[in-house]
């Protein structure tokens, strides 16, 4: 099984190749929600146009299309983020939140038991005979686990009295993820883009897929390359939820945690 942090980047990121949806806002012809109408929400109208499917759920928002620096700009991070290099990518959307506790046991309890088995608390594909491929831990062994299956059902536990099935999902793989990708496919009608038995993707089909390291990163950085973050170059806790450390120079939040040792 893969560490949480990793497996929350990795279920947060679906993404849907699809034909556009005209999304309300502003002018009516506004499809990519700036307010206004430009050469894009033409290029857009006439994707819709050709594909004939605007359904595009309203949990997704719209990448446009563009460029970046992909890469380690200021060199502190690991080799294997460098060099530097531009990337280009074609729109696509991508969840707007993290998959929940409470959308992955509607899958589990959708797919059990004719796709799905439990062996020692471990959900494996019932065609997985040597149980290599894990797809989530719903043990009680990890204090992470926030998914119980017990008499056929999978539910959501709760943690100290508090109802877990609107936070993030944990202790998934990512087999698991792909398995959800291509079961949310199949629900909403969509091309499965996912091969459960070869694990690779046909990127050519409409689909829930993962997104890509470059597409994630491009959504990530908002529009500003060659930054740390989305605004800027240095974080506060006014502008989002971390765990401060003040090793890092461009940490300025006014309450930094000193770690002794």
């Amino acid at each position: 099984m893969r560490s949480a942090g990793i497996l929350i980047f990795l279920i947060a990121s679906l993404c849907l190749i699809n034909s556009p949806k005209a999304l309300a806002a502003c002018p009516s012809a506004d499809l990519t929600g700036d307010c206004f109408v430009d050469l894009e929400d033409f290029a857009l109208m006439a994707n819709q146009w050709l594909t004939g499917d605007p359904n595009i759920p309203d949990d997704l928002v719209h990448i446009p299309n563009g460029g970046f620096i992909m890469g380690d700009s200021f060199s502190e991070g690991t080799s294997n983020e460098l060099p530097l290099h531009t990337v280009t990518l074609d729109t696509f959307y991508m969840g707007k939140y993290e998959v929940t506790n409470a959308q992955y046991c509607t899958f589990l309890n959708s797919a059990y038991p004719a796709q799905l088995k439990v062996v020692s608390g471990v959900v494996y594909a019932t065609s997985d005979t040597s149980n290599s491929y894990p797809y989530c831990d719903t043990s009680t062994s990890s204090s992470y686990s926030q998914i119980a299956y017990s008499g056929g059902v999978f539910s959501v536990r709760t943690k100290s009295g508090r109802d877990m099935s609107n936070d993030p999902l944990v202790k998934v793989s990512w087999y698991g993820a792909v398995a959800y990708c291509n079961w949310r496919s199949q629900q909403e009608g969509y091309e499965q883009c996912y091969n459960l038995s070869t694990w690779a993707c046909d990127f050519n089909k409409h689909s829930y897929r993962l997104a890509t390291e470059a597409e994630w990163e491009y959504a990530a950085r908002g529009g500003l390359s060659g930054k740390r973050f989305p605004w800027g170059d240095t974080i506060t806790h006014s502008q989002a939820n971390y765990y401060s450390e003040s090793s890092y120079s461009y940490d300025i939040s006014p309450t930094l945690v000193f770690c002794r040792i």
